[in-house]
């Protein structure tokens, strides 16, 4: 979830720098346009495409920014479901340890001797 959160940061840095590109692009065509300069020619042009060279150098940078930040996400979250496991199963052989080392113990105590029983609960046959 925080990878997610932080590869959807960086495409909102993205989808500014698009916004940003925009902008500067109407700018150097309004300004050429008001000053009487061709803005599809010339130093105008240039302009332009020095801006767009930069901005999609920006929108590449951001783009490779939320690919980094997913997968180190889930590379992450690949070692803390390997670590659950490791912890899970060591939870289960030390109860199992646990239950061997009860069930030693109750067998080392041993049990209380039977007593025979007395003469008068015993039964006799009568022979006649």
């Amino acid at each position: 979830m925080q990878a997610k959160t932080d590869s959807l940061k960086y495409k909102a840095q993205g989808i500014k720098v698009l916004d940003n590109i925009l902008a500067t692009d109407a700018a150097i065509v309004a300004r050429a346009g008001a000053g009487g300069i061709d803005p599809l020619s010339g130093s105008a042009k240039t302009l332009r495409t020095f801006a767009m060279a930069k901005g999609a150098e920006e929108k590449y940078l951001s783009d490779e920014g939320a690919l980094i930040a997913l997968r180190t996400g889930m590379a992450q979250a690949d070692q803390y479901e390997a670590q659950a496991s490791a912890t899970m199963m060591s939870g289960i052989f030390n109860a199992a340890a646990a239950f061997g080392q009860a069930y030693a113990f109750n067998a080392s105590l041993g049990a209380a001797p039977k007593a025979p029983l007395e003469p008068s609960l015993q039964t006799t046959t009568v022979t006649s």
